[in-house]
């Protein structure tokens, strides 16, 4: 597992990621079937575009839980676009942005939000500045980028180090220059999300085979159980008690999961799952002919497509918030002239 973060001396002592891989089906069985619930008729409206941008096209890729959305705009003419922005909104209006050629990736409740710019520097937005996150000693040639944030401003990310390998690295949005790096994953991207409570999710490689983590920054990793440990898992995002990721629980195929407490219950769905709140509601989008063409949402068992905004032919949703609000885009199957929209439930 990853060595602990010894707060205020920046040393981590970093173990071998094989460690990390105990019996998966040693920790938690399988939960039983949710139930259905009451499904909502939500509503789409449309968030604005970025002033003096030349087009009103964004689409939204996360939020903070409540008032806050992050994603990404555009700059140049509806039919001549020519280049990508990284967002913020609040109350449907920008607020803050990147700068050209950035991604925004997270947002908290305080408007604090990480991202990076195309040629792969970790950027934050603390205070209404914009600066650049410190890189780990040994992250000089390579990407270092920052995945998510929480309310504590607790950041986590990954990086390329010059020897070739790939790390899971913190930061602080207070002291963002002074990274911590977490150790060895094995892959890129390993850290994608982080709870309120600093609880993690993840996914590392061990040997041939991937597998869903989950733990704290001090404490370290440990693999997430209920699933096959002989086939590949991940971890993508994580709400309260739950996270939302892929593995194969025994006597199953294959698929979506959802844990609850470190209990995997399978979710039966086709759609390419996005993001999950503290209630277990999990958003995400179908496909026809590999076109993401439908929002969903899964409460449960109640399954609700959302309609696009008027105009529009399709949706996908990204992004879900604590009281059951979803983000993504309309569009027409032209990515980059979408319609950044929030679905509310009615």
């Amino acid at each position: 597992m990853f060595g602990s973060w010894q707060s205020g001396t920046g040393v981590v002592r970093t173990i071998a990621v094989m460690a990390v891989v105990t019996s998966a089906l040693s920790i938690g069985g399988v939960a039983t079937a949710e139930v259905a619930r009451e499904a909502c008729t939500y509503r789409p409206t449309r968030l604005a575009g970025l002033p003096g941008a030349g087009n009103d096209f964004a689409h939204v890729t996360s939020t903070d839980g409540a008032g806050h959305f992050a994603g990404m705009g555009y700059w140049g003419p509806p039919d001549e676009l020519t280049s990508h922005i990284g967002l913020v909104w609040k109350d449907g209006q920008v607020v803050g942005n990147f700068g050209g050629l950035s991604t925004v990736s997270d947002v908290n409740r305080s408007g604090t939000a990480v991202g990076g710019t195309e040629s792969l520097e970790p950027l934050l937005l603390h205070n209404g500045t914009l600066s650049k996150m410190g890189r780990p000693p040994g992250n000089t040639r390579f990407f270092a980028q920052a995945s998510a944030i929480n309310d504590a401003g607790l950041i986590v990310g990954g990086a390329k180090f010059d020897d070739g390998t790939e790390h899971a690295v913190a930061w602080k949005a207070d002291d963002p220059r002074n990274p911590w790096d977490l150790g060895v994953t094995g892959r890129a991207w390993a850290l994608k999300d982080i709870s309120d409570s600093g609880e993690l999710a993840g996914t590392i490689q061990a040997g041939a085979r991937t597998r869903a983590v989950t733990g704290t920054v001090g404490t370290g990793l440990r693999q997430l159980g209920g699933v096959d440990p002989a086939a590949d898992s991940s971890a993508t995002d994580i709400a309260g008690s739950y996270i939302l990721g892929k593995g194969t629980i025994p006597g199953r195929a294959a698929g979506w999961v959802l844990w609850r407490d470190g209990v995997p219950s399978p979710l039966s769905t086709t759609a390419t799952l996005q993001d999950v709140n503290s209630s277990g509601v999990v958003v995400g989008y179908e496909m026809t002919n590999s076109v993401p063409t439908s929002a969903v949402v899964l409460n449960g068992t109640t399954r609700t497509v959302l309609p696009p905004l008027p105009g529009y032919r399709y949706a996908d949703a990204f992004a879900v918030t604590e009281d059951g609000s979803v983000a993504g885009r309309s569009h027409d199957g032209q990515y980059y002239q979408s319609a950044p929209t929030v679905w509310t439930c009615v």
